[in-house]
């Protein structure tokens, strides 16, 4: 699920409508009620087709739908609950992606906020690093923001502090898109906002899916293996047909 926040510094002061469009490769959005609206499409001509839901959750105001938009009116708070699934997992998109977003809405912001933290945090709190070098030129370095650090490095300064924060920045990325039961983590993770992206977002096993898990066993995040694991062992059958017949490899031994 992603989990959209909005809230007003007074009251009523929000009013927007909220769509949802991957044209060309969508099939068209329709509201399914009030607050709820529906997307469906395919992933290229016979590819894989998908659901994505939105549900908008109001306090105060009121919320409608027109046509394939959902709008609200004059709210104190939105939640916007976002919900996606294809057939690759589940012959019933449609019926995935409304069910969990009718469930999530049961729980309220609050607790799904707090669901979030103490499930990310169990596994982010795993490991703990601290270089030191806190100070330059008695400056500390949490005050300027990441740009002038960097700046200041590639003008040859030392900043610990800054290798602090891309390995924390490597753990995130890895536990954000790589959990038991999704997809391996990818060439932009879950994070690509492009329908073309570069490499198109692919597994390019030549160093770059090796690079994305670097951080999984040393920093005790092994089941984000997990998905890796499962997305070597579906490839297992076509990677035998390829290394035999465009290497002309045969096979000498078997696994078990």
């Amino acid at each position: 699920m992603l989990v959209v926040r909005l809230e007003s510094g007074r009251p009523g002061g929000l009013t927007f409508s909220a769509n949802l469009m991957r044209r060309p490769y969508d099939a068209g959005t329709r509201s399914i009620a009030s607050d709820t609206i529906l997307m469906a499409g395919e992933c290229g001509r016979d590819g894989l087709s998908y659901r994505c839901a939105v549900k908008a959750v109001v306090q105060g105001g009121g919320v409608r739908t027109i046509g394939d938009c959902i709008s609200v009116e004059r709210a104190d708070a939105v939640t916007l609950l976002v919900a996606a699934e294809s057939t690759f997992r589940s012959e019933e998109p449609e019926k995935v992606v409304l069910s969990r977003v009718e469930a999530t809405a049961a729980k309220g912001y609050d607790q799904l906020k707090s669901d979030h933290i103490s499930e990310y945090a169990e596994k982010f709190g795993r490991v703990s690093l601290r270089l030191g070098n806190w100070a330059v030129q008695g400056e500390a370095l949490e005050e300027p923001p990441t740009d002038r650090r960097l700046q200041r490095v590639k003008e040859g300064s030392s900043d610990n502090g800054l290798m602090e924060i891309f390995f924390q920045y490597g753990r995130y990325l890895l536990i954000s898109c790589s959990r038991p039961g999704s997809q391996a983590a990818n060439l932009q993770g879950i994070w690509n906002d492009s329908f073309t992206p570069p490499w198109e977002s692919k597994y390019t096993i030549n160093v770059n899916t090796e690079m994305n898990y670097w951080p999984a066993e040393s920093c005790n995040l092994a089941d984000c293996h997990e998905p890796l694991f499962e997305l070597i062992e579906r490839m297992r059958a076509n990677g035998r047909h390829t290394a035999r017949e465009v290497y002309g490899l045969r096979r000498i031994c078997r696994s078990p």
